[in-house]
């Protein structure tokens, strides 16, 4: 039976915080790991999905576990945790040296967008629910207490950086929030629908509004720097390029480089297709997944097609990796690694089901989740 009490939460959330840690407070830890993880869509806030070093193919088989129904975002990555929502929705609790499942828990309101892990060592849990009064609620995860909510509908994916929130709300409006008690520090009204998620570097962010304009916004005011529309709306989250100071965005057919600073264009590509959710950016290459069933890389400086990479389904989730290698799940049930610099396949494996959630990486390992519900762990 599922009930809405906090008891509920805390026999499970005080053996998560047992499990928790990344160097903040005395927490034990059954392994030597103390790596923070992929705690957040695309991994951390700038929305490029590249971790460096992290691991690279071949990769083998640590372990799966069955998480019941499809996915509610990638995998959460923190410390010796691993946690997977599933649409249920479940929230599951596994190690991820062995996959032993430390926790499972429920709730009876439905989950809307993937959920994030913030505060020191990934102790708030930061989960959007949606029933009569749908709210982004912070969730302590050593007392199951709900710290703060946020009114509002919240499908896309949250953003964390340090001690503040970016909530890209359905009504239009993006709000930046105080991590520690969710107070708002500013608001800025946008053309609504907001469907994804904003992306950050040094003092601005990138979102995509739902009139089809790329805007620029202070993160200390909310204040609009630039807006640029691209002609139709934006398909999948910005990623921002810090060293050429550019901002990358795709559209339907398109992948778009325009000044950081200014919204100025400074290159266009074209592909075939819709775009993945989210783009993969390294120092050198710019990747995106398509419908079309392939995997483009272009050059970030000139935007130059490099390659395409074939595959059997759509790509729908955004590419995640390393600067040699790109790791994405298709519709075909594969996992694929290719190489960074021409697109030729290091490595893949089949899994048992679609792969529409991005992966989640650390240095030593990567996590994926299947639209038949099944988490898989694999390492060097």
């Amino acid at each position: 039976m599922r009930r809405n009490h906090k008891s509920e939460w805390v026999l499970p959330l005080l053996l998560i915080l047992l499990w928790l840690g990344c160097g903040h407070g005395v927490l034990y830890l059954p392994s030597s790991s103390t790596e923070c993880g992929w705690t957040q869509a695309g991994g951390d806030a700038h929305g490029g999905g590249l971790l460096d070093p992290g691991p690279e193919p071949p990769l083998r088989l640590r372990w799966q576990q069955k998480v019941g129904k499809p996915p509610l975002g990638s995998p959460l990555l923190s410390g010796s945790l691993l946690l997977q929502w599933s649409k249920a929705p479940d929230l599951y609790g596994f190690d991820v040296a062995s996959g032993t499942r430390v926790g499972k828990w429920g709730f009876d309101d439905p989950v809307c967008g993937p959920p994030a892990l913030a505060g020191a060592g990934g102790r708030l849990m930061l989960v959007s629910i949606l029933e009569e009064r749908s709210q982004l609620r912070a969730i302590d995860l050593a007392s199951g207490d709900i710290l703060w909510r946020q009114d509002g509908v919240l499908c896309a994916a949250v953003v964390v950086r340090n001690d503040t929130v970016y909530a890209a709300m359905e009504s239009g409006q993006l709000m930046a929030l105080a991590v520690a008690d969710g107070q708002p520090l500013w608001n800025l009204a946008l053309e609504p629908p907001l469907t994804s998620a904003p992306s950050l570097a040094k003092d601005v962010l990138y979102i995509a509004d739902g009139d089809g304009e790329l805007v620029a916004a202070g993160i200390d005011s909310g204040h609009v720097r630039w807006r640029r529309n691209l002609g139709t709306r934006l398909r999948s989250r910005p990623a921002v390029d810090v060293a050429r100071k550019q901002v990358l965005a795709a559209v339907d057919g398109s992948l778009h480089a325009l000044s950081a600073d200014t919204g100025e264009p400074i290159w266009e590509a074209d592909f075939a297709g819709l775009p993945s959710i989210g783009l993969f950016l390294s120092k050198k290459v710019v990747a995106v997944g398509s419908t079309d069933h392939s995997l483009y890389g272009f050059d970030a400086a000139s935007g130059r097609r490099m390659w395409r990479c074939d595959t059997d389904g759509i790509i729908r989730a955004a590419p995640v990796g390393t600067d040699n290698t790109i790791y994405f799940g298709a519709g075909d049930g594969w996992l694929h690694a290719v190489d960074i610099s021409d697109g030729s396949m290091r490595w893949r494996q089949q899994l048992d089901g679609p792969v529409l959630t991005s992966a989640a990486l650390t240095r030593r390992s990567l996590a994926v989740t299947t639209e038949l519900g099944t988490t898989y762990v694999f390492s060097p």
